[in-house]
């Protein structure tokens, strides 16, 4: 006789979070099934979303591993009804909500699942059953389902939440009389404007969300889109508007923008650009004064559609719009971005709060220059690491902005002539399990990183960008810009110029993230044989325009040391001549005002000059006679902090 499983109620069901493909997992959910348990094993997101519709959540713990496990992370953050440890190796127990102690997985898989399932079946006949409750009839060995729509719990409307202070509260009698605070005030390209008529919610913001097709009237999933529509810029009086003098700088003036538009596209968002193309089109994932989690990750695929060169995409996060202290148009500006070039260049920055500007470069460096880019960041409190590509380029902190109120993405073209446009797809938003770090601890382990890099050398047998295996930053040399090309060898970076040249051939390095110390020294081996009478050499405290102090050594046995103002002419401190050689080994060193060439070991000069104190990047130069082309071989490259 067939035997006709009885229906089962998602309070008697139990869901086993765990990584993907673990194989202690795996055999305890079938010991579990065996036993007459009806079991869910979680390895994704969506599944583990589940953990608080069911009776018993069982995470899966391993050491180290499951925090970086999103199955485990999404679960924890549920908040499961009865939540038990399980640990497949020793460890400590993360905080977490537990109703039980943790229980260690046994040789005997099967001694394991008897022991669990003497512990939920109890804790099952102790939950009462509500008395209307939906039953939903499905196989014990098949996975759960969600509720069907008219069972689902509904978004929670703005008119309905439920408000946990005073401060909200007044927040939502200012909303019942149309002044409308639940609007984000967004940066760069501000205020912005809801297009869609949806709400996001605290159920929305503690699960994960995603959208192939984000933006305004494109996504269904319930999150709410805004673009952009205010920004601020200085506006000097002219004749006929100023009154009296005006000195100083311009204040910054609140400018209504419209020039945002965004476009539904079967393979993603297309926004466009109209006017303004110099600053940011943006669009917003806001979350109406509600804080984001303080532990999430989010990500974003765009791709350029037309644009210039010069075009960055933009990611910010920790977005200040939707804050308690938003007034209007005048503030809510602020977040911290990545930022990235088709170039290849790559920014982590803070945009400020009220004047819409950038205020602080955390770190910079380079990828592959490209016209489609993924972006992802992390945030855990005053900590964020950015992605380009699923590769982390950096780790900042920044303790000015408290809370995150939302997630903005855009594009800006500064040498645009006309509308610049990309596509946004594949936005992903995910809660993580809050890791309980607190800000001065991480203040303190990022401060003690600063300190160990300014006391390391860093060194690059072959330097250049694609060539330096390490973590230095090298930026793509571009015939067009940089007046050189460059190729990788197995014994150095070969530089050349062509006989067309006309200016300073560079290459430029930003050290580990940009930020440089005020003292140091560079030391290379300069292969100057292939020069044809050129001269090569390292240029240090470069500003981000031009400027700094240039070391030359000549195929010819010349050395020179040259001083270069903002516009790019020369100033010579220091020359001579030492004896001819195929090849030079220069030490380069800014100390204070101290100027020093080295060449094989001897130093040849020290000049004083106090122009230039701070440095933007270092470059590696040259330079041909004219009609001729010629090459240098960089190795061995050193760069030395100074005390």
């Amino acid at each position: 006789m067939e035997h006709e499983t009885q229906p089962t109620s998602s309070r008697q069901q139990v869901l086993v979070a765990a990584a993907p493909n673990d194989p202690q997992a795996i055999g305890l959910v079938q010991e579990l099934r065996i036993l007459g348990l009806s079991i869910t094993l979680a390895e994704t997101v969506e599944l583990a979303s589940l953990a608080d519709e069911v009776a018993v959540c069982i995470i899966v713990l391993r050491p180290v591993q499951w925090r970086t496990t999103p199955s485990i992370a999404t679960a924890m953050r549920c908040n499961p009804r009865s939540m038990i440890p399980l640990l497949a190796e020793p460890m400590p127990l993360p905080n977490g909500s537990w109703a039980t102690e943790p229980i260690s997985i046994k040789e005997s898989l099967v001694e394991t699942a008897k022991e669990l399932e003497t512990l939920i079946t109890g804790y099952i006949q102790t939950v009462p059953e509500p008395e209307s409750a939906f039953v939903e009839q499905h196989s014990t060995n098949g996975p759960l389902t969600r509720l069907p729509a008219s069972f689902v719990r509904p978004p929670i409307s703005s008119k309905t939440r439920s408000w946990k202070n005073k401060r909200y509260l007044f927040l939502v009698f200012v909303l019942l009389l149309g002044v409308g605070l639940l609007i984000r005030y967004a940066p760069h390209s501000l205020k912005p404007t809801s297009n869609q008529a949806t709400t996001t919610n605290n159920a929305l913001l503690d699960h994960p969300y995603t959208a192939a097709v984000p933006g305004p009237g494109c996504d269904a999933g319930g999150a709410n889109w805004q673009t952009g529509e205010y920004y601020k810029a200085p506006v000097t009086p002219t004749a006929s508007t100023a009154t009296t003098p005006v000195q100083g700088t311009p204040t910054p003036q609140i400018i209504v923008d419209n020039s945002t538009v965004t476009t539904c596209q079967q393979n993603g968002l297309l926004v466009k650009h109209t006017a303004h193309f110099d600053l940011l089109a943006e669009v917003f994932f806001a979350s109406n004064g509600l804080a984001l989690p303080r532990h999430f990750s989010t990500q974003i695929t765009a791709t350029i559609v037309a644009a210039t060169g010069t075009a960055y995409f933009h990611l910010g996060v920790r977005n200040q719009g939707g804050a308690p202290t938003t007034s209007g148009p005048n503030n809510g500006y602020g977040d911290d971005s990545l930022e990235v070039g088709v170039y290849g260049r790559w920014d982590a920055v803070r945009y400020n709060d009220t004047t819409d500007k950038m205020d602080a470069r955390f770190s910079t460096g380079f990828v592959q220059p490209a016209k489609s880019f993924t972006l992802a960041a992390e945030v855990d409190g005053s900590l964020m690491t950015f992605s380009i590509n699923g590769q982390k380029v950096t780790t900042v902190v920044d303790t000015i902005y408290p809370d995150s109120y939302g997630i903005d993405f855009g594009i800006s073209d500064p040498d645009a002539k006309s509308a610049p446009s990309a596509l946004f797809s594949h936005f992903v938003y995910t809660p993580l399990l809050d890791t309980h770090v607190t800000t001065p601890a991480t203040v303190a382990t990022a401060t003690a990183q600063t300190v160990r890099n300014d006391q390391t050398p860093y060194m690059a047998p072959v330097p250049g960008f694609g060539c330096d295996k390490g973590v230095g930053q090298w930026k793509p040399a571009s015939q067009a810009q940089d007046y050189v090309t460059t190729h990788c060898l197995p014994n150095g970076l070969a530089v050349s110029q062509g006989s067309s040249a006309h200016y300073l051939g560079r290459v430029f390095f930003y050290w580990l993230n940009g930020n440089f110390p005020a003292n140091y020294k560079v030391k290379a081996q300069i292969a100057v044989s292939g020069l044809n009478g050129g001269c090569a050499g390292i240029r240090t405290r470069t500003g981000e325009q031009t400027g700094g102090y240039a070391f030359f050594v000549c195929s010819d046995g010349t050395w020179q040391i040259i001083s270069y103002d903002s516009n790019g002419n020369g100033h010579h401190l220091a020359q001579g001549q030492v004896a001819q050689r195929s090849s030079y080994s220069m030490e380069a060193t800014s100390n204070g005002p101290m100027q020093s060439l080295s060449l094989d070991g001897a130093q040849v000069a020290s000049v004083s000059d106090k122009t230039y104190t701070t440095t933007d990047h270092i470059e590696l130069i040259l330079f041909h006679l004219q009609g001729s082309a010629g090459t240098a071989v960089f190795s061995n490259f050193v760069f030395m902090p100074l005390p």
